[in-house]
Parts: structure tokens; C-alpha cells; sequence
């Protein structure tokens, strides 16, 4: 059965990544950069987005549900790590946008 809190705990454990429904070596925060390049690609111009937008975009493709509210966490991460440029402010997901800092 599916455990949201252990993916949430050891989200760099790969053998809990295939079982929330992510493929051996890549991580959830990989993903999240790969489809904030894919969305970045699709922009005339390369500019901040949504985080609901990217949040959404990393959701509609996976195999199980992982709540929306792991995803922003893990955004902000990214955010913290310097991945990740931010407009606005981070009280909610539809309240600021982010950019990849090397595009």
C-alpha cells in the first residue's frame, strides 16, 4: 500500500522512489527540473511560471498520486538550494512564480 509519509521522509531513497512511483535513480527533485526545462522550453520568452503550473505539470504525469503539498515542499527546496529563482511570495503555490536560475 502506498505511504505518503515515508516518501516524504527518504525522498532520496530509491527503492521508496520506485515504489511512489518514480523510476530507480531519479530523484522526485530531478523530476521537477526536468519538467520545469520541459515548460521553460514551451515559453516564447524564458520567464518565471506558476509554481502551480510546474506543480501541476510534475502531478499529471505519475503513475500514483503524491499530494500537491509534497511537490510545493519540495519547490521550495529547490528555492532554497538556489535551483530555483522566485517572484513573489511563498504563503501558497499560487502565490509566486519560479524560473530555473541557469536558463
Amino acid at each position: 500500500m502506498y505511504n505518503h509519509t515515508s516518501c516524504k521522509e527518504s525522498h532520496r531513497n530509491t527503492a521508496r522512489d520506485k515504489a511512489c512511483g518514480f523510476s530507480r535513480g531519479r530523484s522526485q527533485d530531478d523530476y521537477i527540473i526536468q519538467k520545469a526545462i520541459k515548460l521553460h522550453k514551451q515559453q516564447k520568452k524564458k520567464s518565471f511560471m506558476k509554481s502551480a503550473r510546474l506543480i501541476g505539470e510534475v502531478i499529471g504525469y505519475l503513475d500514483q498520486y503524491i499530494g500537491d503539498e509534497y511537490f510545493e515542499y519540495r519547490v521550495r527546496h529547490l528555492i532554497m538550494n538556489g535551483v530555483f529563482e522566485i517572484e513573489g511570495i511563498p504563503k501558497a503555490m499560487w502565490f509566486y512564480s519560479v524560473k530555473l536560475k541557469n536558463i
